[in-house]
């Protein structure tokens, strides 16, 4: 399963407030991001530098100098799987050529790898407009040498709220739509997930060689055969580590087809 990429935007770096207001400000950002971490799916954090190195106000020239203020909060920081520069996010494009930000800060780029990535944005809560769920970036390509400036949304985190706002965003994030109720397929089996199925948590298999008859259903909120009416043992054995090691993909399809909506798509593993 892909991490989901998040760009710390570089146009929302604490400098004009007070020493508690920088705090505030970058507790806010660590809290929205303890929050996504909460949702289980696994999130990669890309900035320009590392977190440890982002330069606030000459109270906090880094976010290491933090790290006297709240030890438990540092370790938070250090846990996160950060990736700097922004081109070395795992499966991300860089933005198109000669594309800029019309902001006060020309050189930040944070946003519009989030917007050519269709990802998120995490934005340190520094004014009215960056404590919102979406935020509008002026996009400039120019043509002609003219500034031609375009209001984009950016899908927006800076406060705890946001989370909530996006998580089915943020938990479906590269995920596709199954076109049916097979939600896996292997050589030797089919997997498959219905619409408003009823409690527990469970999938139903197909062998390959007879997608008439199901060989058995199998629980996976904890993983464990509800009815075997034929596994071969290979499928069985198979089937019990799938679902073992990608439990909270198939808990995300099974919330999808409960609320009536087809499941995503989980693909195998590459080799």
């Amino acid at each position: 399963m892909d991490a989901i990429p998040l760009f710390i935007n570089d146009c929302s770096y604490p400098s004009e407030s007070g020493e508690r207001e920088v705090e505030e400000e970058i507790l806010q950002a660590l809290r929205t991001l303890k929050k996504v971490r909460s949702l289980s799916r696994p999130f990669v954090v890309g900035a320009a530098a590392p977190l440890s190195e982002l330069p606030f106000t000459r109270a906090y020239h880094t976010l290491a100098a933090f790290a006297s203020v709240d030890r438990e909060w540092w370790r938070f920081v250090k846990s996160l799987d950060q990736r700097t520069p922004f081109d070395s996010v795992p499966q991300c494009v860089p933005p198109d050529v000669g594309t800029h930000i019309v902001a006060r800060e020309s050189r930040a780029v944070g946003p519009l790898w989030a917007l050519k990535n269709s990802a998120f944005m995490v934005s340190f809560p520094t004014s009215t407009d960056l404590r919102q769920h979406a935020v509008n970036v002026a996009i400039c390509s120019c043509v002609d040498e003219a500034h031609v400036p375009t209001n984009r949304e950016c899908r927006n985190l800076s406060v705890p709220e946001h989370v909530d706002t996006w998580r089915e965003a943020l938990l479906d994030f590269n995920y596709l739509e199954a076109a049916s109720s097979t939600v896996y397929e292997h050589r030797l089996y089919r997997v498959k997930m219905y619409l408003h199925d009823h409690e527990p948590p469970h999938v139903h298999v197909y062998q390959a060689g007879d997608l008439r008859n199901c060989v058995g259903r199998v629980r996976f909120d904890h993983v464990e055969v509800m009815e075997d009416e034929g596994f071969s043992g290979d499928v069985r054995k198979d089937v019990l580590a799938l679902l073992q090691g990608r439990q909270n993909e198939f808990l995300r399809a099974w919330d999808r087809c409960r609320a009536g909506n087809l499941p995503n798509r989980i693909e195998p593993m590459p080799i």
